[in-house]
C-alpha cells in the first residue's frame, strides 16, 4: 500500500472515529459541503459525503415553508440575526400576520424574535453588505 493510500485509509478512520465521538451539526455539513465541492471524486470518502447531504436536507425539511416555496421555485428572503434591520422587519411582519389571522403562535414566535434580536449587543449586528 502506497503512502498516498495509508493515509486516505487512515482519514476515513479518523473520521469514523470522529463522528462516532461528537454530534455531527449543520455547521459541520456546510464546512464539509464546502470541501466535497473541490475533492476529485477518488478522495471522497460515501460515508462522510452521505453524511454531509443527509444534515442539510434535514436541516432544510426542518423549515417547511423555506423547503416547499424552492420547490416550487419561488424566491425566499431570509433574514439572519446579526442585520440590524432584521427585528423591524419582522416585527411589521408579525403586525400584518397579527391583522390578517395568520396562526397566533407564528406571531408570537415573530414577535419574541424580534426583541432577542432587538437585545443582543450592537457590536453583534451590521447593517447588510
Amino acid at each position: 500500500m502506497g503512502t498516498e493510500t495509508t493515509n486516505v485509509v487512515a482519514d476515513c478512520e479518523r473520521i469514523r472515529r470522529e463522528a462516532a465521538e461528537a454530534p455531527y451539526t449543520i455547521a459541520h455539513a456546510i464546512a464539509d459541503a464546502q470541501w466535497v465541492r473541490g475533492t476529485p471524486d477518488g478522495l471522497l470518502v460515501p460515508e462522510k459525503a452521505k453524511q454531509c447531504i443527509d444534515t442539510l436536507l434535514a436541516a432544510l425539511e426542518r423549515s417547511r415553508c423555506y423547503f416547499n416555496a424552492t420547490l416550487r421555485g419561488q424566491e425566499v428572503f431570509v433574514l439572519v440575526q446579526q442585520d440590524r434591520a432584521a427585528p423591524a422587519a419582522i416585527v411589521a411582519w408579525a403586525d400584518a400576520a397579527l391583522e390578517h389571522d395568520c396562526p397566533q403562535d407564528k406571531v408570537v414566535d415573530a414577535y419574541q424574535m424580534s426583541g432577542r434580536w432587538t437585545n443582543q449587543p450592537l457590536k453583534d449586528t451590521k447593517w447588510p453588505t
